[in-house]
Parts: C-alpha cells; structure tokens; sequence
C-alpha cells in the first residue's frame, strides 16, 4: 500500500517538477526502509522469536521465481475476469479511464512517468510475489481499492475542466464507487452470517459433547468442515464468508469464543481420520463420538489426510 501510495505522489509531483522527482523517490524509498525495519522489529517480538515464520515468507511454500511471477499475471487475468474478486470492474474501468485522459490530455508523457504507472498498476499484484499464491486472502488486497480510486483521480487530473469528457469520467468514477460500495456490502452480509452459523455450529457441538460426557480435559478432534450455508444477498469472494471450519480453525474460533476445547495430537487426527466413515456426518444425530481418549466431530467429508 506504501509502494502505491509513494508511486501515485511521485507521478503527480513529476507532473508539476521533472527535476527534483527523483529527490522525491529517494526519500520515499528511504521511508520505506525505515519502516519496514520498524515493521521486521514489531513483527518479531509479537511472534516472540517464531524465526520459522520468517524463513518461509517470501515465496511461500518454496516455490520457484519463475511460478511465483507468473502466479502475479494469473492473478492480474483473475482481477479482470473473476467474478470472485469485487474490485475487478472498478480496477478495469479505472485503468482504461486513466490511459485515455494520459494519452490525450496529459503535458508529461515521457519513459520514466509510463514506467511509474505500469508499476503503480501492479501494485496490487506483489504480494502475489511475496507469498507465491495466485488466491490472496481479502485483507492483503487493500492495495486494489487504493489503486482504483489513484488511477479515477489521475484521469480526473489530467483532464480539462468544464469539458463533456471531465463530466462523463465523474459520472463513470461515481458508478464504480456505487458497484463496489454495493459489492462491499455484500460481503459484510455474507461475513456476518458466517459469523452467526460459526456460532451456532459451536453451541450445536458444545450440546453434543455434553450428551457424550463431555470431559474439558479430553482433546477434540474435527474432521471434514461444513459446507457454507448462505443466500442469494450474500456474496463470497476471497474467502469471506466461508465457514471458519474449511481452514482448520476450528478449535481457535471456539476457545476464542470461551468454549474449553482442547486440540488433538497428530495420532489422534490419524485415528479420526481413519474412523470418520463410520460415523454420522453434521447435522445428523451422532456426528461426534467419544473415542477413549478423546472426542472425534465429523463436520464432513475429510478432503486431505492428517499424513
């Protein structure tokens, strides 16, 4: 976001002063090492010295350069034309706007300001780089709304005033604002309605373990997850409104929300993995069993094995 931000000033001080622009980037490069020392320092006391987080986060999952880089176009086309990502209209339509007004209206338009943009369009897209995943969660697409509102108030800059032009780009900024006010809304619905069967899910648990003898002590082991249980106003889109139990959270939303839980072991989950055909599935009755040492809940239909 820092990285966009800087880009989006550097182009309009460029605009105005071509000769002290560069001055301008060394000292918001200059701010950006300082705090992403600040950033490096905060980080590794709150982990508390988890060091085997930090080895592992560029590139995650080892992947190569080549794959990661190609996963940052494959996440460009997925903007464009997915309908999973809110802002893909928004960002289109903003991006065309701003190469319209720049080519024909804007004064400066030489190598180093066309090279600024390109990279302030691609913004959104280095964390792709950074994790090695094409499917970014929502929050690390903060960059994308940012880069839709530079690219509509660049157009707007660059055009002249009182023209039709001006008008037409202010009436089409207004309806991009709309559809993603429209689209964020959506997907709060949809958050706050996971949210409320995540709960609901937790008591119905809670009430099964206690007609099994539920002891505290004794660990508990999901298995599968529970399918989403939306309508047609909510919307999914970057994991959002996705049950909390398809990414194995299961036990942290729980003790979050006070219910006493404690999580299995790595032979335990391989034990309910391996029973879990023959038990019954949520919501029918007896979706959890008490397995001697301890409880294993079918949410579903188990994907991967705990191997």
């Amino acid at each position: 976001l820092y990285f966009a931000l800087s880009l989006f000033y550097f182009i309009l001080y460029y605009s105005h002063n071509s000769q002290n622009a560069w001055h301008f980037a060394f000292y918001c490069a200059l701010v950006f090492v300082v705090g992403y020392i600040l950033n490096e320092i905060i980080t590794r006391i709150y982990l508390n010295g988890e060091i085997a987080y930090f080895k592992v986060q560029i590139c995650w999952n080892k992947n190569q350069n080549t794959l990661c880089f190609k996963n940052i176009f494959m996440h460009f086309y997925y903007v464009i034309f997915s309908n999973l990502i809110v802002y893909g209209l928004g960002y289109f339509v903003g991006f065309c706007l701003l190469l319209i007004a720049f080519f024909k209206y804007a004064s400066v338009r030489k190598l180093p300001i066309l090279c600024v943009l390109f990279l302030l369009e691609m913004a959104p897209f280095i964390l792709t780089f950074y994790s090695g995943e094409v499917d970014q969660a929502l929050r690390s697409q903060l960059t994308l709304p940012f880069v839709i509102a530079a690219n509509c108030g660049l157009a707007l800059y660059y055009l002249p005033q009182k023209s039709l032009a001006k008008m037409l780009a202010i009436f089409a900024v207004v309806a991009i604002f709309l559809q993603q006010m429209h689209s964020v809304f959506r997907l709060q619905y949809a958050e706050n309605l996971r949210f409320q069967n995540d709960i609901l899910l937790a008591m119905r648990i809670e009430m099964e373990l206690a007609q099994n003898n539920w002891e505290p002590s004794k660990p508990v082991v999901f298995v599968g997850s529970v399918a989403p249980r939306l309508n047609s106003v909510s919307a999914i889109g970057h994991y959002v409104g996705l049950p909390i139990s398809q990414f194995g959270r299961m036990h942290d939303f729980m003790q979050s929300m006070g219910f006493p839980i404690v999580d299995g072991n790595h032979q335990q989950k391989e034990i309910a993995w391996k029973h879990s055909p023959k038990m019954k599935t949520f919501p029918q009755k007896g979706f959890v069993e008490n397995l001697g040492d301890f409880y294993a809940i079918k949410l579903g239909e188990p994907i991967v094995s705990p191997e």
